[in-house]
């Protein structure tokens, strides 16, 4: 298990800073970010040169058995040429190998498995190679020397933490550019071999890098590290033991790059967007590979050309998302807090609280945490009614502050508080009946900024709760029909939702947006024990067709309460 976290630490570490710098020259390290930053000094001097390289960039055409690339030294800071020979000319790909390792550390059969990773086989899918899925994926490459492939160079990389690496400089031009599609891999990655997930998993996520620069060549560093990571996902090449990086410090800005956590994070981030913001052939991730807009700008356009309405922003998803890292509950509104293959929040990857009570009341100042980043408080033992009292740092902030009940260990409802402009907010949480036992409440700041913010928070348990009758709420049944719906179509213009109550008494259902925003309070009126049914026809109180996206409905009869996820599709 320690191996394989050192190896994705390793190889995570490897690419950071990838797209910080354009058009200036730029290598995707693996390890040390303070060598990075002095390498990017350095290479400002460079940038004069650029327009020329890229010039020079457009008219080469290599594709040749023989060549002289130019690759880099990261223990010295410096480029050399070096002798390599092409061993594979495919219909995908070219590998090239440092004339001085053939026959000595990488073999025919060393580069036919990596060329079978990359045309035809992935532990994602045995008649799949890492091109079909990272181009399906993300999208496709550029092919500057007009061989139609993408060029991979197998050399004994002068590092002894660096698995791969791609060089934007050689398809943007440059001083020491290669003027071709490259990726550039160690001969022994993790002294593991070629013929191993190391490789395997560094061709994935560098291949990712190579198609972005394609489609977006200054995208910020945590989306397309990110993206990559995803990549291997994809491609069935990653472990769950480097989120440890993540679990152990959830306090993280995702938005700030400095490697160590920032993996698996954007990593995570990338892969609940897939599960949980795709709809129908609508790939967010491929749209936000294609957009030039940077970081969280660039995910509010990908969710509006993906088919999500404009009350669905980059906020609301990040708020979901930090919900799903902690609970990861697939049942609970219809799994959109969880992850169908990813144990995240469960077993050995839970994530560590900021703090835990289970005695009131609780008072807790000058808490600081970092901007896009969560803080999970949680309360135990509630019996009463929980009041809480938030006190957040005005100054470039913009906290949102939402609870989770559990009763049992169970989610059973997720509540949000309204914060005025002063960044302040009271909540009372009703617990008549032991509705819930524990509270969750869950900090976030999405104020772009690298500094840290400030908040303070009170908590008490104050009102006398009466003994819950036993319930029978497993005599309640609610389905709904279709899922998703349409409004254009001419059997089922709208969803219907049918019921069975065991006692007679009033139903109520309304309909709240993924914001938790009540759009119209659809139905109240008594109902005798038995079945019934309510149609929505998709407007909301105003009677105005609603946008397409996630929608949820709230059915309440005496003391049942149920929340179903509903999508309206275009």
């Amino acid at each position: 298990m320690k191996k394989m976290l050192l190896f994705f630490a390793l190889i995570f570490v490897s690419m950071q800073l990838f797209a910080i710098q354009q058009p200036e020259e730029l290598i995707n390290d693996i390890n040390d970010a303070e060598r990075i930053m002095t390498r990017l000094e350095q290479l400002k001097a460079l940038t004069s040169n650029s327009e020329q390289g890229l010039l020079n960039s457009l008219i080469t055409n290599t594709d040749e058995d023989s060549l002289e690339l130019w690759v880099y030294n990261f223990l010295n800071n410096t480029h050399s040429l070096i002798s390599v020979t092409r061993q594979i000319n495919s219909t995908l790909c070219n590998i090239y190998v440092a004339d001085d390792i053939w026959n000595v550390t990488i073999d025919p059969v060393d580069v036919e498995h990596l060329r079978n990773a990359f045309e035809d086989s992935t532990a994602a899918d045995p008649t799949k190679g890492v091109y079909e899925l990272d181009t399906v994926m993300f999208g496709i490459t550029s092919d500057i020397d007009n061989n139609g492939k993408t060029n991979i160079l197998i050399y004994d990389i002068d590092d002894t933490n660096i698995n791969g690496y791609f060089s934007p400089s050689d398809i943007l031009g440059g001083p020491y550019s290669n003027n071709m599609e490259l990726l550039y891999i160690d001969d022994n990655p993790h002294n593991a071999g070629i013929h191993s997930s190391y490789c395997y998993a560094t061709l994935a996520h560098e291949f990712q890098h190579l198609i972005h620069c394609n489609h977006d060549s200054n995208e910020t560093t945590w989306v397309n590290e990110g993206l990559s990571s995803f990549a291997q996902w994809v491609n069935g090449w990653i472990s769950p033991y480097w989120m440890m990086l993540f679990t152990q410090n959830p306090d993280n800005n995702l938005v700030q790059w400095s490697a160590g956590a920032d993996y698996p994070q954007s990593y995570l981030f990338m892969h609940y967007l897939y599960e949980h913001y795709v709809i129908g052939d609508e790939n967010i991730i491929y749209n936000l590979v294609h957009i030039t807009q940077n970081s969280m700008d660039g995910l509010d356009t990908a969710l509006l050309e993906t088919g999500w309405g404009t009350d669905i922003t980059s906020i609301d998803v990040f708020n979901n998302w930090v919900i799903a890292n902690h609970i990861n509950d697939p049942v609970f509104m219809d799994g959109l807090y969880s992850y169908s293959d990813n144990p995240i929040g469960t077993g050995q990857f839970v994530l560590t609280n900021t703090a835990e009570y289970s005695s009131y009341p609780v008072t807790s100042d000058n808490v600081s945490m970092n901007h896009w980043s969560v803080n999970y408080i949680l309360f135990e033992n509630v019996s009463l009614d929980l009041s809480v009292y938030f006190d957040g740092d005005e100054t470039s902030s913009d906290f949102h502050v939402q609870f989770v009940k559990f009763l049992s260990n169970e989610p059973v409802e997720v509540v949000e508080m309204e914060l005025d402009a002063e960044m302040n907010g009271n909540i009372v949480l009703p617990n008549s009946g032991i509705l819930y036992d524990e509270v969750l409440m869950v900090v976030t700041d999405t104020y772009t900024s690298y500094s840290q913010i400030t908040y303070s928070y009170e908590a008490t348990n104050t009102v006398s709760a009466e003994e819950e009758e036993i319930s029978i709420q497993s005599q309640y049944s609610v389905t709904n029909y279709p899922n998703p719906f349409s409004l254009s179509s001419s059997r089922n213009p709208g969803i219907t939702i049918s019921y069975n109550i065991p006692i007679s008494g009033n139903v109520e259902i309304d309909i709240y947006n993924i914001k938790g925003q009540k759009v119209t309070s659809l139905y109240s009126e008594y109902n005798n024990v038995g079945k019934n049914s309510v149609l929505w026809d998709g407007k909301d109180d105003s009677n105005s067709i609603v946008s397409s996206g996630i929608y949820y409905y709230k059915i309440t009869s005496g003391e049942f309460i149920k929340t179903r996820k509903i999508i309206l599709l275009k």
